[in-house]
């Protein structure tokens, strides 16, 4: 991811670790595991307990998130020369489509027939372009839902993805195009793309398209999807 979004996952985890209790410590009593927490004095509980499983809970999401946020920092000092930026939240951004509208948005509601059907998981891909595409979303962490249904003035239109960042709580479709040498195929794509714009989505904001040929680069469509994401996160930032 770019610089703000991965800022604002850094700041995100510390938040999160703030909110937890950082007096409590995993420690043996008589040979046996027992959880200690530090207060005025140190309480001991087993770990069968009620407490006990209580304060391992939190024990093990403070571990974890201790862990990412160190993974997210050491990822960070080798890729910026720079600290990680103060984002101003909550975010105020144009984009149309947020984490809610991700969460009530059905996929795979496109009932055209698939002439050859490519498979990942659960989904059903009409190219291997679209597989493509996904398995880049996969590696950035983002969930997508495949073909949902969309309808705008004109007509209703099954976007090829929609992908969500709930981090900046965003989210947008992308449209991936290929056959441009087609007459017919491109006078669609043509119309297509004249009817989001009259609906108001704006390219690389709202919606992404994608145009390819035989030879597919995961880094540009990865590029792509970052720059979308980090154009929507206000520049009202300063370095920590």
């Amino acid at each position: 991811m770019g610089p703000k979004y991965e800022s604002i996952r850094i700041a995100s985890l510390r938040r999160e670790l703030s909110k937890l209790p950082q007096n409590i410590s995993l420690g043996t009593h008589r040979g046996k595991p027992v959880i200690w927490v530090l207060t005025d004095k140190r309480r001991e509980y087993t770990l069968d307990s009620l407490n006990g499983q209580k304060f391992l809970k939190l024990l093990n999401t403070k571990n974890q998130i201790t862990g990412e946020l160190t993974t997210a920092l050491e990822k960070w000092n080798t890729t910026y020369s720079f600290e990680p930026m103060n984002i101003y939240m909550p975010l105020v951004n144009e984009a149309l489509f947020d984490n809610e509208y991700f969460d009530t948005t059905v996929g795979s509601q496109n009932n055209m027939e698939i002439r050859q059907i490519l498979k990942s998981g659960n989904n059903a891909f009409r190219s291997k372009n679209e597989l493509i595409t996904t398995s880049v979303l996969d590696e950035l962490g983002l969930p997508y839902k495949i073909e949902p249904r969309l309808t705008l003035e004109y007509e209703t239109i099954y976007p090829d993805i929609l992908f969500n960042a709930p981090l900046i709580n965003y989210s947008a479709y992308i449209e991936v195009f290929g056959m441009m040498n087609d007459y017919n195929y491109s006078q669609r794509t043509i119309r297509k793309i004249t009817n989001y714009e009259k609906a108001g989505l704006v390219s690389d904001r709202d919606i992404i398209y994608l145009f390819m040929s035989n030879s597919v680069d995961k880094n540009i469509i990865k590029s792509r999807i970052i720059s979308a994401i980090e154009n929507v996160i206000p520049d009202c930032v300063s370095e920590i």
